[in-house]
């Protein structure tokens, strides 16, 4: 089992909140796989008592083995009078999805039984908290079921957990500068409090003296939606609610440009038609990627047979490819690529962000161009077949991933990219001799559109808005950027220089500091 959202499943412990004691603490959560065996992952928690106690929040941080944190979440725990029941929600600030469970005390021991929802699809969860003996501390231990409680994973995480000894620290006085900004455009109920270090809001509703809703507000995926989460205690009903954050007037295209002759980083404005330089240097800059979670552009650098992932000036690690670099996750957390074997198999691999370990997760055949859904649940990928290429889909969703053909075979196919809302793919194929933009269902598979140009088009990238793409597109010989309305397949040519210009990723002005 591969379990992606690691930071999701935590933390649902029901503490009284009569005796709600804020303070910091060291938690060890320890993802369980199918075998049995335990991976731990370290992190931190720190627990705030907010409305004189009656909601005890705990804010939660993931770390990789560099110190950097690379996950954020809280649980909101109200409890009824007695102390005896409670309710609690789980929420990150870079997935989609929550977690609601009912909880029960019996003596020292919390029982909770709820559900929800997170990039491994929705979920039922079971779980038992007890105290370690001789000790301060807790051990909690979860199931999950994913067929409607007819088969369980158990356990699915068992998480550790003592007090550190320290204090908490105050809460943020603002916001993170891109939260804040869409908080006041889109969240219009006042009273928001910063929380986890200012990525996300916290809105605490009462009604006649009691806690009757929590509002959350965060940044999903950073800097494209703004989401909000409403949490109606008296019904645990949670709603949720997205805002298109982007503005049309400062969306970018990133791209690999030759007119320098050096193969050099550029962007353009789509609207104003701007274009300024993003990244030069002495050796060839390769692939271009977007950490839109980390907010920044990641350029593959290649020299001669070496590469290296390089943000700004900065090299982030020893490229895995030489051809495609790795595609990040919408949380900013796991990368997929693909590696090319000595047997001449392009297999599909998933890694932290620091590379510190690898998954295989297609390991037969030649697999190129993974590229993760908007929610993260799912890769789409080029995948050779007896009769040419297809698009693939695996879904990660499920406790043993496995994938299927979602296209026909084309005679050739790649580079799949996914429409903002998640309901299409954009790819490449070869149709009649040319090479088409081909949009497709993402469930069904379907072909719903077809942009059809003479000559060959290649690599699509979706606007924030899903009304058109950006593609390669050859003119005359040479290669340039194009965009295409989806609806009504017009094209229009964005960039005139010598040489290749394309490979582009989209994204908000923000991500180039514009």
């Amino acid at each position: 089992m591969i379990t992606l959202a690691f930071a999701a499943t935590l933390l649902f412990q029901s503490p009284d909140p009569a005796r709600c004691v804020p303070g910091e603490w060291q938690i060890e959560n320890i993802d369980v796989d199918a075998s049995g065996q335990g991976t731990a992952t370290p992190a931190e928690l720190q627990r705030y008592c907010l409305a004189e106690g009656r909601v005890v929040m705990e804010e939660f941080r993931a770390f990789s083995p560099a110190g950097d944190i690379i996950a954020r979440g809280a649980s909101f725990v109200v409890a009824s009078s007695e102390g005896v029941t409670s309710q609690t929600l789980w929420v990150m600030t870079g997935d989609e999805g929550f977690t609601y469970l009912r909880g029960v005390r019996h003596g020292t021991t919390e029982t909770q039984f709820g559900g929800g929802y997170d990039l491994t699809g929705e979920f039922l969860e079971r779980s038992t908290t007890i105290p370690v003996p001789g000790t301060s501390g807790d051990e909690f231990t979860m199931d999950r079921s994913y067929d409607g409680g007819r088969s369980w994973i158990a356990p699915y995480n068992v998480i550790r957990r003592s007090p550190a000894g320290a204090p908490t620290p105050p809460l943020p006085a603002e916001f993170a500068p891109v939260l804040g900004e869409n908080i006041e455009r889109f969240a219009t109920d006042a009273g928001y409090l910063p929380i986890l270090d200012g990525h996300a809001g916290l809105r605490i509703e009462e009604t006649r003296g009691e806690i009757s809703g929590l509002h959350f507000a965060a940044v999903y995926p950073a800097p494209s939606r703004l989401r909000e989460l409403r949490w109606d205690l008296r019904n645990g009903y949670v709603s949720t609610t997205e805002h298109l954050t982007t503005d049309p007037r400062n969306e970018w295209a990133v791209f690999t440009s030759e007119r320098t002759g050096n193969g050099d980083v550029y962007a353009i404005n789509l609207s104003s038609r701007e274009t300024i330089s993003i990244a030069t240097g002495p050796h060839p800059q390769g692939s271009v990627r977007a950490d839109v979670a980390g907010g920044r552009i990641v350029i593959q650098e290649v020299d001669g047979e070496n590469a290296v992932l390089m943000t700004g000036d900065q090299p982030i690690a020893a490229s895995p490819n030489a051809d495609v670099a790795p595609d990040w996750s919408p949380a900013g957390n796991w990368i997929v690529w693909s590696a090319t074997q000595e047997d001449g198999r392009e297999t599909l691999v998933l890694s932290p962000t620091d590379f510190s370990r690898t998954i295989p997760i297609v390991s037969t055949g030649r697999n190129r161009y993974p590229v993760w859904s908007p929610r993260g649940g799912r890769i789409a990928f080029a995948r050779q077949t007896d009769a040419g290429w297809g698009i693939f889909v695996l879904d990660l969703r499920s406790p043993q991933p496995d994938f299927e053909q979602l296209t026909s075979d084309f005679v050739q196919a790649g580079h799949p990219a996914w429409s903002p809302d998640g309901g299409r793919i954009a790819f490449d194929a070869t149709i009649d001799g040319d090479t088409e933009i081909v949009i497709a269902d993402s469930d069904t598979g379907r072909i719903r559109q077809v942009i059809r140009r003479e000559g060959i088009d290649l690599a699509p990238a979706w606007t924030a808005d899903g009304a058109s793409v950006v593609f390669n597109g050859m003119i005359e010989g040479d290669i340039e950027l194009f965009r295409a309305d989806v609806e009504t397949g017009s094209v229009e040519r964005l960039t005139r220089s010598l040489g290749f210009d394309g490979g582009a990723v989209v994204v908000s002005g923000s991500l180039i500091g514009r």
